[in-house]
């Protein structure tokens, strides 16, 4: 199968699910068609408010940059998150005009999307995303917000000379730290640069990118310990991380949301 689920791991976290919505997530997740050739299905929903209408999209990969046959970096399959909760998750991060915003596993684009929308200036995020027919998705949205935005501002709507939040979109594998972090002070890195980072991967994932996610708050460390912060800068959060659906293994969350259609959780970690 094109995708191999942590049996285990989903049953623990599924009792912290609304029973309906646990049983069509696993569901959903496994129900993935035998792969052939560089062909595969993935299961997407044609509907936010319908979790039942599901089709099945092919696609073909041909990206020399990426190993279509490593299915173990595959970290979830597309899943695309409801509005409610990205407005939950943004909510959660609190996010500023500096912040610059990593989605590990981006798929359309549409977490991202949502965000500069809600801070149209300033913001800067960056999307990884492992499919390439998401990511052409994801760089059709942000081309397609972009112009509505423009239209605005030209219609009278914009900020003068503030500078507008941005989002690149990255194809390529999360665990890979040229994709994530590349060493070109003018692309923003996941352990340089990033603030705030949503997630919505299985556990397995989750457990997989874990040290990525440490290994950029110790480098926040760093970076205020050679600025010499001010004792209230001290106190706030080097790293703010939202996961959506799934907790983050051995963590303990400092606030779980769970006003969602359903119930499914929304947890937020600040690393300090």
């Amino acid at each position: 199968f094109f995708y191999h689920i942590d049996t285990t791991a989903t049953k623990r976290d599924e009792r912290q699910l609304h029973p309906h919505t646990a049983r069509f997530f696993i569901r959903t997740c496994t129900r993935i068609l035998p792969l052939h050739s560089h062909t595969h299905y993935t299961m997407t929903s044609t509907n936010d408010n319908n979790n039942n209408n599901v089709e099945k999209t092919p696609t073909t990969t041909t990206n020399t940059n990426i190993n279509n046959n490593n299915k173990e970096n595959k970290l979830a399959p597309f899943n695309p998150t409801c509005t409610h909760a990205q407005t939950i998750a943004l909510n959660l991060l609190s996010l500023q005009t500096s912040d610059v915003l990593f989605d590990l596993g981006c798929g359309d684009g549409r977490f991202l999307c949502k965000a500069i929308q809600h801070i149209p200036y300033g913001l800067s995020c960056v999307g990884v995303e492992y499919d390439e027919m998401f990511v052409t998705r994801a760089k059709d949205a942000v081309a397609n917000l972009n112009q509505e935005l423009t239209t605005k501002e030209e219609d009278g709507g914009g900020e003068g000379r503030k500078k507008r939040s941005v989002i690149e979109i990255r194809h390529g594998d999360v665990l890979n730290e040229s994709i994530i972090s590349p060493s070109s002070t003018s692309s923003l890195s996941l352990y340089r640069d990033a603030t705030a980072i949503f997630l919505y991967l299985l556990p397995k994932g989750l457990k997989r990118v874990k040290p990525l996610l440490e290994k950029a708050a110790l480098e926040r460390k760093r970076q205020q310990q050679e600025k010499k912060k001010n004792d209230d800068d001290n106190d706030k959060p080097l790293l703010r991380i939202v996961s959506y659906m799934f907790s983050i293994p051995g963590w303990d969350p400092i606030h779980v949301d769970r006003s969602t259609k359903g119930e499914c959780p929304v947890y937020l970690y600040h690393l300090t």
